[in-house]
């Protein structure tokens, strides 16, 4: 029997989300990219009563399966509409496939659906676009025409609707189908238990006058095409076994059952964290300047931006950063998806409030690449790397890195750190060997904080530092697995510090009890 198959995407959804340095337009652009994902198709399905069937929905790409092709061309005209007239700046991108349910393996007419979108979004006709004609006032975040003043500030059409979209009680009022594993279930829970998010960077438990960082989080699962591929080749071999029909159905089951899986344990695993982040909150307290909203709700120092399947993104108080990072995956190693573990890494971006977002995330990207670049093609592990943004102006964290953590003789630089991992660079090692530091510290943290200096200039210098202070005890003995000879050790033929990373992140660590 022929039906249609129907794909949607929302293209260049980090640019739409992160292109302004307005929390509270990062919020609203992730809720509209997740309601246009999940409600807009849902939405439309019924209002046309269209017999809409699921192959695979979420993280920004969906496909549908439909009866006819006058339904399938009904529903990627009213759904495009809606999305085209009422979110401005989100690109959007659909099209559809004939498929014959008991001659054609789904599998192929995915793979020619997946060709045909990605020709079509290579033919934007629209690349450059105009922004002004000159002589209107231009929006302070978007600079296109703005097209109203909000105290006194310009803003643009595309700004005006993301920070309407990240009004509580706009959401609260929003009548849209509810999906259990989104950002507002998250919200909804955590509000019953007398605890709020903010919308403001200032409000993430940061002191004025002391410690101004936050930390920008993204963090992506590993080998996710792998598993995939993993499933096609099961549905391969079932067609060998049985009618194609059949094997058409089971792929839709699994396919069905993978995402929302997916879906499922990612959601639990941040909703883990948050609850160690709770469990913390007295303790937090005492160290942050937390507050309360409008409400009397208490203000948690972390806040979700994007929870889209294995694409996870948030903000927070830097101090908890790398504590959220390591809870969050030690949940997620729990779940086995195709008989695998689920690993992910996590990149980090330590800044001050002020530092521009967008080049925060793209930083916290990068090193979530360079984590995943470090997997052995046999071997999965979860890692995280992290990076303090002190006003750099290069291009990438390499060339950073390359020019003030690494020398010719001298390798500064253990990260990324392996979560739940025996290797030496673990986060478990990073953290015991933190907390001598901090006891350290508590007599001599001026000694300590001038190792930053001493550590690059060689293993020959440090030595002669520690033993005049006479702190080199601290740094001879076992650093996880391996043997610390003042502070250094030798990897792949080069002295290799062990302890410059942890100097940098001092004061950047409060530690959550389980």
């Amino acid at each position: 029997m022929e039906k249609f198959l129907v794909i949607s995407e929302v293209s260049k959804k980090q640019n739409y989300i992160f292109k302004t340095n307005k929390l509270k337009e990062n919020i609203g652009a992730s809720n509209i990219i997740e309601y246009v994902t999940e409600n807009v198709p849902r939405y439309i399905g019924k209002k046309y009563s269209l017999k809409l069937g699921d192959v695979s929905v979420g993280g920004g790409n969906s496909i549908f399966l439909l009866q006819t092709e006058e339904d399938a061309i009904k529903f990627i005209k009213e759904v495009t509409k809606e999305v085209l007239c009422k979110f401005a700046g989100v690109e959007f991108f659909m099209t559809y496939e004939k498929y014959d349910e008991e001659n054609d393996l789904i599998i192929d007419v995915i793979d020619l659906l997946y060709k045909k979108l990605n020709d079509k979004k290579s033919e934007r006709k629209s690349v450059f676009k105009r922004k002004s004609y000159g002589i209107e006032e231009r929006c302070v975040t978007t600079e296109q025409a703005a097209c109203k003043r909000e105290e006194g500030t310009p803003l643009s059409r595309e700004t005006l609707i993301k920070r309407k979209w990240s009004e509580k009680e706009f959401l609260k009022n929003l009548k849209s189908e509810k999906m259990p594993y989104s950002i507002e279930t998250l919200m909804n829970k955590y509000l019953k238990q007398g605890y709020s998010f903010t919308n403001e960077t200032e409000k993430l438990g940061i002191r004025k006058g002391e410690n101004r960082y936050i930390g920008i989080v993204t963090l992506d699962g590993n080998k996710m095409g792998q598993k995939i591929q993993k499933m096609r080749n099961r549905t391969m071999e079932q067609y060998k076994h049985s009618n194609i029909k059949d094997a058409n159905k089971e792929y839709i089951n699994k396919s069905n059952e993978f995402s929302t899986n997916i879906k499922k344990y990612y959601f639990e695993s941040f909703e883990y964290m948050i609850d160690k982040v709770v469990k913390n909150y007295d303790k937090l307290k005492d160290k942050l300047n937390l507050l309360k909203d409008e409400d009397g709700n208490m203000i948690l120092p972390i806040r979700p931006i994007i929870l889209a399947g294995d694409d996870v993104c948030f903000i927070c108080n830097a101090q908890i950063a790398m504590e959220c990072v390591n809870a969050f995956v030690t949940n997620l190693n729990k779940y086995k998806i195709e008989g695998e573990t689920l690993n992910a890494c996590a990149g980090i971006s330590i800044m001050k409030s002020n530092y521009p977002f967008d080049r925060g995330c793209e930083i916290a990207e990068v090193l979530c690449k360079n984590c995943k670049s470090k997997i052995v093609d046999t071997e999965d592990a979860s890692l995280v790397d992290y990076h303090i943004c002190e006003g750099e102006i290069a291009t990438s964290v390499s060339e950073i890195r390359t020019r003030t953590h690494i020398g010719k003789s001298i390798n500064l630089n253990i990260k990324p750190l392996y979560i739940n991992s025996k290797v030496f660079n673990s986060y478990e090692n990073f953290k015991e060997e933190y907390r001598k530091i901090e006891i350290i510290s508590s007599e001599s943290k001026g000694k300590i904080r001038k190792l930053r200096d001493i550590f690059p200039k060689g293993k020959d210098d440090t030595k002669i530092f520690m033993n005049k202070y006479k702190i080199s005890n601290n740094f001879n003995g076992k650093f996880g697995n391996i043997q610390s000879d003042f502070g250094f050790t030798r990897i792949d033929d080069k002295d290799t510090c062990l302890y410059f990373d942890l100097i940098e992140f001092q004061d950047m660590l409060i530690t959550l009890e389980d």
